[in-house]
């Protein structure tokens, strides 16, 4: 089974519902590894903040998500719409007031495996989409590709056309996430290689790309061995001009015969400055890891994503027990948390799925 059939089962699985149930420490443990299959996969908003929150009730089903409580920053108003990936109605734009559907989003094409990856706001009503293409290989479906693709709205919320983005055709990779700068001159795009015979993605990669020229540069991770500690790339961010780039990972071992290591402190914020010179990965910078915010073993950190001036990561944490879920800001320079923006407890159980936000933050 591929990583995308395998995010469209746990998406269909999660919609279908399960019986509902207290949330326990193996539970979030569960719950943490089932989750990264929706990344890339779930939604991407340009809404100021546009949070799924589900409470475990006795279904699950996928609803227009409301604006929060607390509102937009001072001086600062919602856009009027917001772009999702549902189990469901598909990748939808809807209105922000009211959860309408206006318009639908499709990858361009006609080849019947050429699917979507994942969306990126580049402003109110800009949108940048990863779309790729599949092969089969000895009765396998692979990657063949990728290609990004920008997309407007009109007024009214429909969708005005795609055009393809200079320097973002990427053969023989799979997108994994994706970030843009406001306006969309710099776009970062988290990948991984397909393996030989079309065995899974293997090292992990970031590619930047200006897309006003199609100029590349390449955050590379370090070839599989055995023993050795991989970096898979989650939530990619990058700041308002472009000058700092970040990502969460969670370090794990690969289990070859021949090889040992040990990975402890649970997943990590790691930065980098000047992402459009490229390098290695490793060297990427630790902001804070899991343990710092939390015992890995009863609460998992959902999103992150760089503030526009990249002083700061907005974080969104899930935690039993107390059971509560919170987005909380973290200073870059000093790995401390500086303000909660957001708490609430949820009881006996819950059920969260991602947080995002507008170029503005």
């Amino acid at each position: 089974m591929s990583d995308v059939e395998g995010q469209l089962r746990d998406l269909l699985e999660a919609e279908a519902g399960e019986p509902p149930r207290r949330i326990g420490a193996e539970s979030v443990r569960r719950k943490a590894i089932r989750r990264r299959a929706w990344e890339g996969a779930a939604a991407a908003a340009a809404a100021v903040v546009v949070a799924a929150i589900g409470i475990t009730m006795a279904s699950q089903v996928s609803r227009p998500v409301p604006a929060p409580a607390a509102g937009p920053p001072a001086g600062a108003n919602p856009p009027r719409y917001y772009a999702q990936q549902d189990a469901i109605a598909g990748m939808v734009v809807r209105a922000t007031a009211t959860g309408k559907i206006t318009g639908r989003v499709h990858c361009p094409g006609q080849r019947p495996e050429f699917m979507s990856a994942t969306f990126a706001a580049a402003g109110r009503s800009e949108f940048f989409l990863a779309c790729q293409a599949f092969t089969r290989h000895a009765g396998r479906r692979v990657a063949a590709g990728s290609r990004v693709y920008r997309f407007r709205l009109t007024g009214s919320g429909r969708v005005r056309g795609y055009s393809p983005v200079r320097g973002s055709m990427l053969n023989g990779l799979q997108v994994n996430s994706l970030a843009v700068t406001p306006g969309g001159s710099e776009l970062a795009v988290s990948v991984a290689p397909q393996a030989a015979g079309g065995g899974s993605p293997t090292q992990p990669e970031i590619i930047v790309v200006n897309t006003r020229t199609g100029a590349r540069a390449v955050w590379r991770g370090a070839a599989p061995q055995p023993g050795m500690i991989l970096y898979p790339v989650y939530n990619l961010s990058l700041s308002a001009d472009g000058s700092e780039m970040a990502f969460l990972t969670r370090p794990r071992c690969m289990h070859m015969t021949g090889g040992h290591c040990t990975v402890t402190g649970g997943e990590q914020e790691r930065v980098v400055s000047s992402p459009a010179a490229g390098g290695r990965l490793a060297s990427a910078r630790i902001v804070f890891r899991q343990s710092a915010l939390m015992r890995p073993a009863i609460g998992y950190i959902n999103d992150t994503m760089l503030t526009p001036d990249g002083s700061a990561v907005i974080t969104a944490e899930a935690e039993w027990p107390p059971s509560h879920i919170s987005v909380v800001l973290i200073s870059i320079a000093t790995g401390q948390q500086e303000r909660v923006l957001y708490r609430m407890r949820t009881g006996d159980g819950f059920d969260y799925r991602f947080v995002s936000a507008d170029p503005s933050g």
